[in-house]
């Protein structure tokens, strides 16, 4: 059996750059939170009404814990890019 070896942070290409109004990026984070709240809300909704008892459903809020994790990352990330070059003047954050 053959492997690939795992790529290290000197193997990742290069990160691209490109020009983004800031309103734009704003947007894009608003929405972010906004989806991540509906699918906890969905998880709860779907905890409490269904449950986890069979393999659909299991798989199911699984399938949307996945997609919290990993809207909190994406969240995450791009704050921290965006949001320490923002001027805190033009818009607060929410």
């Amino acid at each position: 059996m053959k492997t690939t070896p795992k790529k290290t942070d000197s193997q990742r290409p290069n990160p691209v750059k490109i020009a983004v109004e800031e309103a734009l990026l704003l947007n894009i984070l608003d929405t972010l939170k906004d989806s991540m709240s509906y699918i906890e809300e969905e998880l709860a909704h779907h905890d409490l009404t269904l449950g986890r008892t069979t393999r659909k459903n299991l798989s199911y809020a699984e399938l949307m814990e996945n997609d919290i994790r990993t809207s909190k990352r994406v969240i995450k990330d791009l704050s921290d890019i965006i949001l320490p070059n923002v001027k805190l003047n033009r818009r607060t954050w929410r």
